[in-house]
């Protein structure tokens, strides 16, 4: 953006001093048209043999002489402040450049920074993700792990309710010779 704007005032500044030397052209001609008619106004008024008819002639000349150096006059101060106006505007434009220029240069160097900062955030995203994943590995062993001692447990506690269940019947018979042992002793 700031390389087009820079581009269209560059083509403005080139198209006004297109215009500049243009009316400077047209200025020099009119100059030359001035010289002519003070060389013309000098002949009449040596040669006075037609004096009425001349005079009268360059008299109407010497008006529209002085309208084209008063046009030109007016012209000449429009272009002096056009010029004016025009220096001070490319002023500005250079003064907005180099501070443009500066402002880009301040966004390269915070881009360059952001861009090692990236770099380094990916880096320790990378290391974080292989350590989350040795993590993640480590859990799922230690998961399956806990399932098999799960199982192991559960195999253990029916063997032991088994074994408890044998040992209460077991109990209970002995309990039960016992008390038919002791029945028949007494007998």
């Amino acid at each position: 953006k700031h390389n087009d704007t820079v581009a269209d005032m560059s083509e403005q500044v080139e198209g006004l001093q297109r215009v500049k030397a243009k009316l400077e052209k047209e200025k020099n001609t009119l100059r030359v048209e001035v010289d002519d008619l003070a060389s013309s106004m000098e002949q009449a008024t040596k040669g006075k043999v037609q004096a009425e008819k001349a005079n009268k002639q360059l008299e109407d000349h010497l008006v529209d002489a002085n309208q084209k150096v008063e046009e030109n006059q007016r012209i000449i101060q429009e272009l002096s402040s056009l010029k004016t106006r025009l220096t001070s505007e490319n002023n500005d434009l250079q003064r907005q450049l180099e501070e443009s220029e500066a402002t880009a240069s301040q966004l390269s160097r915070a881009k360059s920074m952001l861009t090692q900062q990236m770099e380094e955030v990916k880096r320790q995203l990378e290391e974080e993700t292989k350590s989350k994943n040795t993590l993640l590995h480590h859990l799922r062993a230690i998961q399956t792990d806990c399932d098999n001692l799960r199982e192991s447990l559960e195999e253990e506690q029916e063997g032991k309710s088994e074994i408890q269940r044998n040992l209460t019947k077991a109990n209970a018979e002995v309990a039960a010779w016992r008390s038919k042992y002791e029945t028949d002793a007494i007998q």
